[in-house]
């Protein structure tokens, strides 16, 4: 579940199945995948407010815009997600410092 996003002008998600049938879902892989449903948010532009819904067309990605107007358009898209997910290394290191924090208060508190 995409839960958070930035980028020029985006104020923020909409919440899933409020609009074009969005779910917010990826679908990692090798390549980060987004499903025929996609993902929704909201993107300024001036005076100009965009719904947005990129997704899956089985060709590519597809962006399926609506302004404040109801105008409709659906052009290709191209788009890069990064990811908060901890690398296993990152996770290592945590845990390791953990355990070095749990035999420093065990002997702390045995010489009590």
């Amino acid at each position: 579940m995409i839960t958070a996003i930035t980028g020029t002008g985006v104020t923020g998600l909409i919440a899933p199945g409020s609009f074009n049938g969005n779910d917010n879902l990826l679908f990692p892989s090798t390549v980060p995948q987004v499903n025929s449903n996609g993902f929704s948010f909201v993107d300024v532009n001036g005076p100009d407010k965009f719904d947005v819904n990129i997704f899956s067309g089985g060709s590519g990605y597809f962006a399926y815009l609506q302004d404040e107007d109801h105008f409709t358009e659906t052009v290709p898209v191209t788009f890069e997600l990064a990811s908060t997910v901890p690398e296993p290394s990152t996770l290592l290191l945590l845990s390791t410092g953990i355990l070095g924090l749990t035999g420093v208060v065990r002997r702390r508190l045995s010489f009590c």
